[in-house]
């Protein structure tokens, strides 16, 4: 298991109920996290997280770890930071 600091931007975090948090994973991706991140905050989350891949895919969620951009087969490492938050978009 290693531990990771989740960020969550505006929008997700009032899914979430929190800024942040440590979260244990037990698999060291960001799919792992997605599927650890609904376990503990819910469906709401998991669902805006679109089981992660297809908002991902989409660009919806945008994913910082460690200040660079990531995708679904980046691997995590005990410490790293990862930060979740959803594209704006306008015009």
């Amino acid at each position: 298991m290693l531990t990771v600091r989740v960020v969550f931007g505006s929008g997700l975090s009032r899914l979430a109920g929190i800024d942040a948090a440590a979260v244990q994973l037990a698999t060291p991706t960001l799919t792992g996290l997605a599927q650890a991140l609904s376990d503990s905050y819910g469906k709401s989350l998991a669902d805006a997280l679109g089981g992660s891949q297809q908002r991902i895919a989409l660009g919806e969620v945008a994913i910082l770890v460690n200040g660079v951009s990531a995708n679904s087969e980046t691997v995590l490492h005990e410490g790293d930071e990862v930060a979740l938050f959803f594209v704006a978009a306008g015009g």
